[in-house]
């Protein structure tokens, strides 16, 4: 058990607060057509994935929507391929009426192996904002008593992240073939309290990043953790 420290964070960008990286989560994808509801509280800003801005305001309310490639946001229309939602309060954006922490990438995506063209959601959030959802998806953080058990799942969970964003990974999925994240509303004081107690821990081997898979049902048998090399998940 160590904690993330100096030249062994995620990247160079990373350096000043190496003990909460950001990443990336994948939410969903869009299919041509559709829309969600898209509120922001506060100030916010639209920008190309270079930085140029396209839109900013205070406050907003409307639908995050796809179609013939044109992505509009909350009204604000346009053909990039990777638009970047910036938003400056905690907890300020809210996504088909869930609350989430960090900003919002919408990547246009061309159609290929038989699949649609759609437009892929993504959350780019610090890690232990990242860890608390995990926590909050993969355990019932409301039952008394399992404090330890908290603790110990946000030491996995965190582990899992950084083995897999050192190993080259530019985004996780909010799926279980990751780890499941849940947005804020979800959260428990004990969930917080136990990110909080173990923040910045993770574990290695041998001086390795440990990937900490885990598992809610092993299907009634389990293997060596080691013979995997800690390289596949």
């Amino acid at each position: 058990l160590s904690k993330i420290s100096g030249p062994e964070s995620l990247d160079a960008k990373t350096l000043a607060h190496p003990r909460n990286p950001s990443l990336e989560v994948r939410l969903q994808k869009m299919a041509e057509g559709s829309r969600l509801e898209l509120d922001v509280i506060g100030l916010w800003e639209l920008r190309s994935d270079s930085g140029e801005l396209v839109a900013k305001g205070d406050g907003m309310r409307g639908w995050l929507s796809y179609s013939d490639r044109m992505v509009s946001v909350g009204g604000w229309q346009s053909k990039l391929d990777h638009l970047v939602l910036h938003t400056f309060g905690d907890a300020a954006l809210i996504l088909d009426t869930w609350r989430y922490r960090g900003n919002l990438h919408l990547r246009s995506k061309a159609a290929k192996n038989g699949q649609p063209r759609h437009l892929e959601i993504a959350l780019k959030l610090p890690l232990e904002d990242y860890v608390l959802g995990v926590v909050t998806g993969e355990m019932a953080t409301s039952k008394n008593g399992i404090q330890e058990a908290l603790q110990a799942q946000a030491i996995a969970a965190r582990s899992y992240a950084v083995f897999q964003i050192h190993s080259g990974r530019t985004q996780l999925s909010s799926t279980p073939s990751d780890q499941r994240f849940l947005p804020v509303d979800l959260e428990t004081a004990a969930a917080r309290e136990a990110v909080t107690k173990t923040m910045g821990q993770i574990l290695r081997h041998d001086e390795k990043f440990v990937p900490a898979f885990f598992h809610a049902d092993c299907g009634g048998a389990t293997s060596n953790g080691t013979a995997s090399g800690f390289g596949h998940s």
